[in-house]
């Protein structure tokens, strides 16, 4: 009797002791679950939080490159807009410089500070030759080119020019294309003359051809 009841007892305290760690291994298997999932909750919360950056930060660009779009288009409507007033402000300049040339006559015209030529003076006489030579003393004087008239044939002057590679080599290509308007403007003073043809060897400043807008 007495070896049963010490081995009940003995196993009385076993079954105590087994459901203690029982319930100590459940207990710690309950707040590992809750660490786990916690831990689980901590890394969807933050990656839901950067994709909500990211997000944020895509649609601030895309907002700012809509910006930029927009101002773009702005500025070249504002381009487009002062380029046409700019044509229509050319076309009216040389309307006005085809006008002020026939205002005045037969006449010198003669380098400016820009490529335009300005009005020198009144020619003395009423022929191309006379303009030609009032003009080649100007130019003589200033150790430039002269001209020379080959013909006239239907209101267009053939002329060819003393030096050619001065012309085209040595004045640069605003002094070439200042001395040719000098040329048409004082030929085409004359009523008669609409237009000049050049016949001169092509070079890096200037081409031949013949030439009628001032």
């Amino acid at each position: 009797m007495n070896v049963r009841r010490a081995w009940e007892k003995k196993n009385m305290k076993l079954y105590h002791y087994t459901f203690r760690l029982f319930v100590i291994i459940l207990c710690l298997f309950i707040i590992s679950c809750e660490n786990t999932n916690t831990d689980k909750n901590a890394a969807q919360t933050n990656l839901a939080n950067d994709q909500s950056n990211k997000i944020d930060e895509l649609q601030k660009k895309y907002n700012e490159l809509n910006k930029q779009q927009s101002d773009l288009k702005k500025d070249y409507q504002k381009l487009k807009f002062e380029h046409k007033n700019l044509l229509i402000q050319k076309k009216d300049l040389e309307a006005w410089s085809n006008n002020l040339v026939e205002s005045y006559g037969p006449s010198i015209w003669y380098f400016g500070v820009y490529e335009k030529p300005i009005f020198y003076k009144h020619s003395k006489g009423n022929t191309i030759q006379d303009i030609i030579s009032e003009l080649n003393t100007l130019l003589k004087k200033d150790g430039i080119p002269t001209v020379i008239l080959d013909k006239i044939d239907k209101n267009v002057a053939y002329v060819r020019i003393s030096d050619d590679e001065y012309l085209t080599q040595r004045m640069g290509s605003s002094g070439a294309n200042s001395y040719l308007k000098v040329v048409i403007y004082s030929l085409a003073s004359l009523k008669n003359i609409d237009c000049v043809y050049f016949d001169f060897d092509t070079g890096a400043h200037a081409k031949p051809g013949k030439y009628c807008n001032y």
